[in-house]
């Protein structure tokens, strides 16, 4: 006889946590429903365009205003904490927002912007493409 598998109950908080991977597309669908732009980077995009691998993390370049950046923690879906001390990304020299998915050792880290040429042409040029099923993303282009 086959065993069932006992379904999740809703009310146990354990049970609804969420894998890193799965963290991902519900943040993007945060930012797309605030209007906050931006930009998977990193592991997951060049996933996307090259060789798959596995990634603890998630890189994103976000266009955020002081006011947005204030309004950051409200918006975040339930299971991703916003770490309190904001830490400075040293190439780029822009702040970077670190994220935590509850109950996983996945993280989001969120870059601000820059004002620089490059980065601001490269944002702009960043495409919808869907890296998750009928889920659909920004990503730089190739």
């Amino acid at each position: 006889m086959p065993r069932k598998t006992p379904k999740a109950d809703p009310t146990d908080k354990e049970s609804t946590l969420v894998t890193g991977t799965e963290s991902l597309p519900q943040l993007t669908a945060a930012f797309d429903l605030a209007e906050i732009p931006y930009m998977i980077v990193g592991s997951y995009s060049s996933n996307y365009y090259g060789v798959p691998r596995s990634t603890k993390d998630a890189d994103l370049v976000v266009h955020l205003s002081s006011s947005e950046r204030s309004r950051l923690p409200d918006i975040l879906p339930e299971g991703i904490e916003i770490e309190k001390q904001i830490s400075f990304e040293m190439v780029t020299s822009t702040r970077r927002e670190l994220l935590r998915v509850e109950g996983t050792l996945f993280q989001i880290e969120l870059f601000k912007l820059s004002d620089d040429f490059h980065d601001q042409c490269r944002f702009e040029r960043r495409k919808k493409v869907e890296i998750f099923p009928g889920k659909d993303v920004y990503l730089p282009t190739a």
